[in-house]
């Protein structure tokens, strides 16, 4: 596979995150990150030009980018504007953590409203940790004797409403849960473990022009039916020279093989 670039070679290691869609995003620095000296010293800490990580082993990403983000006040508002992503974006430690926090308060507070319940209704709940037993068998189903022996709670209105609404809680926690851990297992970031990036890129001129040209398969036997390929060069440029900006932009790659024209369409089994 060829990319043609008209721009100069490439200091550093090219990097590939790969969904359903491959996406490489080449970082050609001019200047160490963060002050005003020549690229001749960024080849002692290459980690200081490299826009995205390579530490998932075998050349990998983990997708971390080389960015310092300034928040601002209001980011955990927005945050908390989309629970679903936020939460499928954590670790997985947060998430069990949180998931489990969650399941713990309505548990206790399930628990602590059975008390308040009418004696006459044969619920037999007296103490807290008996109502935090009941609540726990009702949330999950699990079964429950009646100490009352009265399996309808005597008809009981407040019994019925609140084990009613503890119920449909329940269900939509768990609908939750399986939805956010299976959105972790089926995400595009595992899946692009088997896809493999040339370590090293080419710079070569051909027919007067120049092309930077790598290699990318995949391991697996089962292929991705349609992957696309898109290439970024992202370039470090200080207008006035010394100068304490610099200017990060990403220009769009021409690609040649597979043809863009095309929507860069590639069999990663050759």
């Amino acid at each position: 596979m060829r990319a043609g670039t008209t721009r100069r070679p490439p200091q550093v290691r090219n990097d590939a995150k790969v969904g359903c869609q491959l996406t490489l995003i080449l970082c050609l620095p001019d200047y160490v990150q963060g002050g005003d000296e020549k690229h001749g010293n960024a080849a002692a800490h290459p980690s200081k030009c490299r826009m995205i990580d390579r530490s998932a082993g075998s050349n990998h990403s983990l997708g971390t980018w080389n960015i310092r983000r300034l928040r601002a006040s209001d980011a955990y508002k927005r945050y908390l504007s989309a629970p679903f992503h936020t939460l499928v974006n954590m670790s997985v430690y947060k998430v069990v953590i949180g998931l489990s926090l969650v399941y713990l308060t309505v548990i206790a507070v399930f628990g602590l409203l059975y008390l308040s319940i009418d004696s006459s209704c044969n619920l037999a709940i007296a103490t807290f940790p008996q109502g935090f037993i009941f609540s726990v068998s009702v949330l999950f189903t699990i079964g429950f004797g009646v100490g009352g022996n009265d399996v309808f709670f005597n008809s009981c209105g407040s019994a019925i409403t609140l084990i009613t609404a503890q119920t449909i809680v329940g269900v939509f926690l768990d609908a939750m849960a399986f939805g956010i851990f299976y959105q972790r297992f089926a995400r595009g970031q595992s899946r692009a473990n088997t896809i493999r990036v040339s370590a090293f890129a080419c710079v070569q001129k051909i027919r007067g022009h120049l092309y930077f040209t790598f290699q990318t398969c995949e391991m697996r036997k089962h292929q991705l039916s349609e992957a696309h390929v898109r290439c970024y060069a992202v370039l470090h440029k200080s207008v006035h020279f010394p100068h304490q900006v610099h200017h990060m932009q990403a220009y769009p790659m021409r690609l040649q093989q597979p043809d863009d024209d095309l929507n860069g369409w590639l069999i990663l089994a050759l």
